[in-house]
């Protein structure tokens, strides 16, 4: 549809309104600017034919149809909070920029939008702000300056969806590490990241409060934190972290997030048909189900779900694994080992999880981090202490315990290294072989 043809739908469509004089260009304006298909309705009482041939204006759709209802959400009745509260040429521009959305809620919203809070952050002017849809659930969203285009965006669309009746934290501005949460029962706190700075490896974090603003919590996160390093909980870390305390968290760069998400950070050692490649430490004989997938996947899954030695904030990646190694114990267990993969940035985890002769998951060890880049990514003491194991998927493996002495064993990719070994031989096919000190 051209200039004209526009003005003419729009005069033979409302015989008695005349449109106002930018409508043309902002219609024309708005659909090359961001084609989109609107999924949210609102009810309609005026303006519908223009509604019908406008329906990409870039003033929105509420310029076109009013929501009426009244909220019941009682953040959304009350008068707008932070420093910026007062500043009605601020709320407008954050109005805009939220009804400016690339993409539209998918429930139907009935209520106008309200901006709970408006304020300076370390990330410059931001805001919240909310809109309720027809089942009286609260869409809420991030406004505040876009890294990319240095203008007023709409950043973060936060849907009520999947933990229902839970608010979630903002990441944005500058490598998305300034950390926005709204107001609650609990007390929260902001953890930069996790660490296994202890003689066990086991992952802590050092929790420490948000800074109150007026209705929100505000933190900032250290230059050079991982976009999925940085979590907050709602509760009192010094009891322990649990699952219902987590509070989610949405980056406002979606590209480093779905990069990250992209980018497997585990050691890729799968089967060429993308199974699950499984392994056991020889010398010795094979330990029972080693070559059973799903019977060690499961015994796997079970154990770290309920183990604390991993990081509560950052729990099992499902469908993340590709090996497994078996290592036989003694007659009344074995063990499992391979690697917990995370959003966090750094390398992967080793875990040896204790499987009992009746077949039952048992005590959950750490074994420290892989080393991705070696020719020997694994190397790590077995947690009986009774040697070390040595792993590197497609190698030839051996070791001696003299500098000057002769290699023993030569088995394919798992190897069970005694504790007087002082290197570890490391052979792929085709290429010079690696030697690896045993005390790495």
């Amino acid at each position: 549809m051209n200039t004209e043809e526009l003005k003419a739908a729009l005069r033979g469509a409302t015989v008695e309104l005349e449109p106002r004089p930018t409508l043309t260009a902002d219609v024309m304006r708005g659909g090359v600017r961001r084609q989109r298909v609107r999924r949210i309705t609102v009810a309609a009482t005026t303006l519908v034919a223009v509604a019908a041939v406008s329906t990409t204006a870039s003033a929105g759709w509420q310029f076109l149809s009013e929501p009426t209802q009244v909220a019941t959400d009682p953040r959304m009745t009350k008068p707008t909070r932070g420093d910026l509260a007062q500043d009605a040429a601020f709320l407008e521009e954050v109005i805009e920029a939220w009804e400016d959305k690339p993409r539209e809620p998918v429930d139907k919203v009935v209520t106008k939008p309200h901006v709970y809070w408006a304020g300076t952050t370390p990330a410059g002017r931001a805001a919240v702000v909310m809109q309720e849809t027809a089942t009286h659930e609260t869409v809420r969203g991030l406004v505040g300056i876009s890294q990319r285009s240095g203008e007023l965006e709409l950043l973060i669309l936060d849907e009520p969806m999947p933990r229902e009746g839970k608010d979630k934290a903002y990441k944005f501005g500058p490598e998305d590490r300034v950390v926005l949460a709204l107001e609650g029962e609990q007390p929260q706190f902001v953890s930069d990241k996790v660490t296994y700075d202890n003689p066990d490896g086991l992952a802590d974090r050092d929790w420490r409060p948000m800074r109150e603003a007026d209705g929100v919590l505000l933190a900032e996160l250290p230059p050079g934190t991982g976009p999925m390093d940085g979590n907050v909980i709602a509760g009192d870390p010094n009891d322990g972290v649990t699952e219902d305390e987590i509070v989610d968290t949405y980056n406002a760069d979606e590209a480093r997030i779905l990069a990250l998400k992209h980018t497997y950070s585990g050691l890729d050692w799968g089967t060429a048909q993308g199974g699950v490649h499984l392994m056991w430490a020889q010398p010795g004989q094979p330990p029972a189900h080693w070559n059973d997938s799903p019977w060690l996947s499961e015994r796997w899954q079970k154990a770290l779900a309920k183990t604390d030695v991993i990081d509560p904030a950052q729990r099992h990646l499902s469908g993340s694994h590709t090996w497994y190694v078996s290592v036989a114990g003694t007659a009344s267990q074995q063990y499992v080992i391979s690697e917990h993969v995370t959003l966090h940035s750094g390398p992967t985890r080793l875990y040896a999880v204790t499987i009992t002769a009746e077949g039952k998951h048992g005590e959950v060890y750490s074994l420290g981090p892989t080393q991705k880049g070696s020719p020997l990514p694994v190397l790590v003491t077995l947690p009986d202490k009774s040697g070390k194991l040595a792993v590197a998927k497609g190698a030839t493996l051996s070791y001696r315990t003299t500098k000057d002495g002769a290699w023993l064993e030569n088995v394919h990719e798992a190897l069970r290294v005694p504790n007087d070994a002082v290197e570890i031989r490391v052979s792929y096919p085709g290429k010079e072989p690696a030697i690896v000190p045993a005390a790495r």
